[in-house]
């Protein structure tokens, strides 16, 4: 991960509206899958407003990867300020920098997998199990993430509820685990419109935390189809089950007695 510097010179503009094109401009960048996280670190000091988002590449912001949407509000901060956006990258945020991002060629599926801490992208590869920056995946026309990410959002409060034990806990771990929640539902069509998008299969990773015995949880079958799907050997030593037919990815339950 790396900490960009996404900075204006304001002298002769009016600040408040500088703040808020400055602060659609993120959301943009966050759409079309550039930044991550929904906030950042945002402030004025010495004639200039200037954010500090995450980004999973060093690179990510760079202009090759804007969207129409993007450039159009570049644009329109340089008309308000006579300034052009001016972006620097600060530095990593750790020694490996790039240990949880992809750089596979090719992957033989994506995986879709957020949880409640997460910075990272919701899109997995499956050959490596990295996250991969959205923008790769900018193809077919596609030039916005949002009902991606507002799934990723969804998806990101309701393990919130149930890891805080408190509120809404049956509720939320049931739109996690169960195949017939609103969540899973939701999450399963995008999977299949970002694998018509590139081509490539997308599975969708189901939440298991059931009271079962080890025994009975290695002998579920896929809720969809009902066929086996325990694998002989947990795929990066985490899922342990997959069902190719119905692009379901999940794993023994940390529950079981």
């Amino acid at each position: 991960m790396f900490i960009q510097e996404v900075s204006l010179n304001i002298h002769g503009a009016d600040p408040d509206d500088v703040y808020q094109e400055m602060d659609l401009l993120l959301g943009l960048y966050r759409q079309s899958g550039q930044k991550q996280g929904k906030v950042e670190t945002q402030y004025t000091a010495s004639g200039r407003i200037v954010a500090l988002p995450y980004t999973l590449e060093v690179d990510s912001l760079a202009t090759c990867y804007n969207n129409d949407y993007v450039n159009r509000q570049l644009d329109r901060l340089q008309e308000l300020t006579g300034q052009a956006v001016h972006i620097q990258c600060m530095g990593a945020t750790g020694p490996e920098p790039l240990a949880n991002v992809c750089q596979c060629p090719t992957t033989p599926f994506y995986l879709l997998h957020t949880d409640y801490v997460t910075l990272l992208s919701p899109v997995r590869c499956g050959g490596c199990n990295g996250s991969v920056p959205l923008y790769r995946l900018r193809c077919g026309g596609e030039t916005s993430f949002y009902s991606l990410l507002s799934w990723e959002t969804n998806y990101q409060s309701c393990d919130s509820l149930q890891m805080n034990c408190t509120v809404g806990e049956r509720w939320a771990t049931r739109q996690l685990s169960d195949i017939h929640s609103a969540l899973s539902k939701e999450g399963r069509g995008l999977a299949a419109e970002l694998e018509a998008v590139t081509g490539v299969p997308v599975y969708y990773y189901l939440y298991n935390y059931r009271a079962l015995s080890l025994a009975k949880d290695q002998q579920r079958p896929c809720p969809v189809c009902g066929q086996p799907w325990l694998l002989s050997e947990p795929l990066h030593d985490r899922y342990d089950f997959q069902c190719t037919t119905d692009r379901l990815i999940s794993e023994l339950t940390s529950n079981s007695h």
